[in-house]
């Protein structure tokens, strides 16, 4: 089997408990069975705690992600997974709220599929 890529992110533990907003959407998608997380520690010699999310194996093949989780995940910023969230439409990141980030309304139109993961081409962690 070839090496599958990325298919999960992590967050640095302390950045994500900074964000109150973001760390209760994210725990929101694990509550409702979209994601699955973890605790974690980095590859890197610093050894900080952090948390991984990957997407909820039985969703797997709607999206066409493998379902093994590669064992490590995708070492992103805060302001990476925002990003990810303002391009299907999730928040919007207007200057004003760049750090806290705003839901969007809830009612969104039925023919509009939004798709997981984002593209992960252009983004740096």
């Amino acid at each position: 089997m070839s090496y599958p890529g990325n298919n999960g992110f992590s967050l640095q533990q302390a950045d994500l408990d900074r964000d109150q907003w973001l760390m209760r959407f994210l725990n929101d998608a694990v509550d409702y069975g979209d994601l699955f997380d973890a605790p974690h520690t980095t590859k890197l010699k610093n050894r900080k705690q952090r948390r991984k999310w990957y997407l909820n194996p039985i969703l797997s093949p709607h999206f066409q992600i493998p379902e093994t989780h590669v064992k490590e995940p995708m070492y992103v910023t805060l302001q990476t997974v925002k990003t990810w969230l303002a391009q299907v439409g999730v928040i919007d990141l207007s200057p004003a709220e760049e750090h806290t980030g705003r839901r969007r309304s809830s009612k969104r139109t039925s023919d509009r599929q939004l798709s997981f993961p984002p593209d992960f081409t252009d983004q740096t962690g």
